[in-house]
């Protein structure tokens, strides 16, 4: 029987697949996307799964992803923006307001950055898993990390921030309202490092889990970290504060009204340093666990141990 003819008994002929068309082409992609009043927008993407990208009111968007993952993009009232991702896995960005971003990443999992009334940002980031990092009002941001898990960054109120780092462990980061502050380290452990009155920052992270920085008003700051799990920093107010950590797993580290803290540890596990109210601190740490130190206004303080468990030392006001 011809197999163009009248099928059999109980069965169709195969047609061609539904087809739905649009009467704008622009609101046509092979991907999950929804746009409003965006005259110029471009996505290719090629190999990916599950890729949302929501648009408004943004006139030229552009967001080129290869392999990516579950990438997530929100844009709103954004003129000029461009994320090209390569083999990135729950990739998340949202940004509102932010005429030019460009945010180029590659092998990242999970990277979560969130942009606010951002004139100019850039994040490029490469085999980073977790990656996080929030913005509000900064005209000029980059943060580049490299195989990078749990990163976690917030800033406010930082106009100038560049962190270029790529596939290095304890690298170099720049941030806000810094003019002139470099820290390059490589595979460096429990590298110390102090600066005061930074308008530019460099934190370039690799391979980092868990870790945890949040920022609140502070011009320069500078955290290298590499290899380290659940390390948790929290910092308020502080315009200088620099804390490299290389494979400490639950460092945690909390720091109040602090210009000056430094804090390299490396291999530790559970250190925990409590600061308030220090201009200048130095822990330079190396391989012992369970180490404890809480300093209260200490102006000069080091206190480097190398390979002791549970060692503790408290200090308070004391001057070099």
């Amino acid at each position: 029987r011809d197999p163009l003819s009248s099928p059999p008994a109980g069965h169709t002929v195969p047609e061609y697949r539904d087809t739905v068309i649009f009467d704008d082409p622009r609101l046509v992609s092979p991907l999950s996307r929804e746009v409003e009043d965006a005259p110029k927008v471009v996505e290719p993407a090629s190999e990916r799964e599950g890729g949302e990208r929501e648009v408004e009111d943004a006139p030229k968007v552009v967001e080129p992803a290869s392999e990516r993952e579950g990438g997530e993009r929100e844009v709103e009232d954004v003129p000029k923006v461009v994320e090209p991702a390569s083999e990135r896995e729950g990739g998340e960005r949202e940004v509102e307001d932010a005429p030019k971003v460009v945010e180029p990443a590659s092998e990242r999992e999970g990277g979560e950055r969130e942009v606010e009334d951002v004139p100019k940002v850039v994040e490029p980031a490469s085999e980073r898993e977790g990656g996080e990092r929030e913005v509000e009002d900064v005209p000029k941001v980059v943060e580049p990390a490299s195989e990078r898990e749990g990163g976690e960054r917030e800033v406010e109120d930082a106009p100038k921030v560049v962190e270029p780092a790529s596939e290095r462990e304890g690298g170099e980061r720049e941030v806000e309202d810094a003019p002139k502050v470099v820290e390059p380290a490589s595979e460096r452990e429990g590298g110390e490092r102090e600066v005061e009155d930074v308008p530019k920052v460099v934190e370039p992270a690799s391979e980092r889990e868990g870790g945890e920085r949040e920022v609140e008003d502070v011009p320069k700051v500078v955290e290298p970290a590499s290899e380290r799990e659940g390390g948790e920093r929290e910092v308020e107010d502080v315009p200088k504060v620099v804390e490299p950590a290389s494979e400490r797993e639950g460092g945690e580290r909390e720091v109040e009204d602090v210009p000056k803290v430094v804090e390299p540890a490396s291999e530790r596990e559970g250190g925990e340093r409590e600061v308030e109210d220090v201009p200048k601190v130095v822990e330079p740490a190396s391989g012992h666990e369970g180490g404890e130190r809480e300093v209260e206004d200490v102006p000069g303080v080091v206190e480097p141990a190398s390979g002791h468990e549970g060692g503790e030392r408290e200090v308070a006001s004391q001057h070099t």
